[in-house]
């Protein structure tokens, strides 16, 4: 090669990066400041890269990792989703605190709170079923079903019967409330779906009125029947578990005997007066206090057309009488007996003279305040016919006098103990409270009785 050339090619090489030592040779030099000048080239557009690279992910870390950053930002957001789940939680602790103790009244360790909440501290009890929403039809042919009027007093309905409305039974009145519907204070009537008969809702206890007044009435014994304004009287014995069992003499010869009692110290009152007495007492004064209230036959009992060993409480018949008292008590009993196929629910009883005298009481505060001394069927006919109805309950005051399980220990006139019949009778001037001392095998045309109910 030429000198000249040579120089030349010197001189450029030298302004070229020395990456390799070249041998500057004969027909070699060329390629290789070549490769060179390639290499030099890629090598800047490597570097503006890299360059752009960095800066690029200087960006990117400040964006990432900078005070507003998007891994700090996301943090808070975990920070803020930690702490309004932790709120949540503290507040559904704190409400299911709340509930139970409301649910169980105290503060969930089964000690009680002492504090004075306002509210119940037993469970919500479920609304009882209202009267005027089970008319007509038997409502349970299998178990006694406890209702409630418009005001709120209680009615026990047993199995088999269903309350009876006017267009069933033109007789039958509810006039108290202004609507035709029944309420306690009417005296709601009901009837056996099989064989008809009607019985009568004495309620006791308190009893709320439609002025927002209440009227108690006790189960009792009365010998003062005179009402104070609206106000009834206070019994001669009132009738609880512990007492029924105690001797109280009514105008010095009445008393309702039980199972337990000895009469007046000489006479065994159990056995020697055998069905005078009622099946049982106490269980029927229990029951009447714990239903608020107990059924009295419509009707003066009359002999039934299905069996004539059982009686009835029908309108428009003739009484069952000239049958003595010991008789007319196992009639009674039969109609429905404590062992049938009703008795899981309630039986049948000659009336007692709680039931009796109580029935009067009822009368008298919503009616006719003047009952006990009122005789309203002046001759003795089929039952139900006379002007005396009150409270849906017939001949009580008249018609035909009626045996009872009260007993008499004494004589009066020409006759003796133990059977006492109760209120007025047709061509007499006896009245509804009216008792009166007869010996066990008298029977007369027009003496007879009516049934009661004892409720399960």
């Amino acid at each position: 090669m030429r000198e000249k050339n040579r120089n030349s090619i010197e001189k450029c090489r030298k302004k070229l990066p020395q990456f390799t030592t070249m041998n500057v040779i004969d027909g070699q030099a060329g390629i290789i400041i070549c490769s060179s000048l390639i290499f030099y080239s890629l090598t800047i557009d490597n570097i503006l890269n890299i360059i752009v690279l960095l800066i690029l992910s200087s960006v990117t870390i400040t964006s990432l990792l900078g005070d507003d950053g998007i891994i700090k930002k996301a943090q808070e957001a975990v920070n803020k989703i930690n702490e309004a789940i932790q709120n949540e939680q503290t507040e559904t602790n704190a409400l299911l605190e709340e509930l139970n103790t409301i649910i169980i009244g105290n503060n969930g360790d089964g000690t009680d709170s002492g504090e004075d909440t306002g509210e119940e501290d037993n469970p919500p009890v479920v609304d009882t079923p209202k009267v005027e929403n089970n008319l007509s039809t038997v409502i349970s042919q299998t178990e006694n079903t406890d209702l409630e009027d418009s005001y709120g007093n209680k009615i026990t309905i047993p199995a088999g019967f269903f309350i009876v409305t006017p267009t069933q039974d033109a007789t039958v009145e509810y006039d108290y409330s202004d609507n035709g519907l029944p309420v306690v204070q009417d005296g709601i009537v009901i009837q056996n779906q099989v064989d008809g008969n009607q019985f009568v809702w004495v309620p006791i206890g308190d009893i709320k009125n439609k002025d927002g007044s209440t009227t108690t009435i006790k189960l009792g014994r009365y010998s003062n029947f005179t009402m104070s304004g609206t106000t009834p009287p206070d019994p001669a014995q009132e009738a609880t578990e512990s007492s029924y069992n105690t001797a109280v003499l009514i105008e010095d010869y009445y008393f309702e005997i039980s199972d337990s009692f000895t009469g007046d110290g000489t006479v065994n009152a159990a056995s020697s007066y055998g069905n005078t007495k009622a099946t049982n007492l106490q269980e029927w004064i229990s029951t009447s206090l714990v239903n608020g209230g107990y059924y009295i036959a419509r009707y003066e009992a009359s002999q039934s057309t299905s069996d004539t060993a059982k009686a009835a409480s029908i309108k428009g018949v003739s009484p069952w009488a000239t049958i003595i008292q010991s008789d007319i008590a196992t009639v009674a009993k039969a109609t429905y007996a404590v062992d049938g196929a009703n008795s899981s629910n309630y039986y049948s009883d000659l009336i007692n003279s709680y039931a009796w005298d109580t029935a009067i009481i009822f009368i008298q505060a919503y009616e006719d305040s003047t009952y006990a001394s009122a005789n309203y069927g002046p001759s003795f006919t089929t039952t139900g016919t006379n002007s005396d109805k009150v409270c849906n309950i017939h001949d009580m005051s008249g018609n035909a006098w009626e045996w009872s399980t009260e007993t008499s220990i004494g004589s009066l006139s020409n006759y003796s103990a133990p059977c006492t019949p109760r209120g007025g009778y047709g061509n007499s001037n006896n009245h509804t409270s009216f008792r009166y001392s007869l010996p066990l095998g008298v029977s007369r045309y027009d003496y007879s009785f009516r049934l009661t109910l004892c409720l399960k």
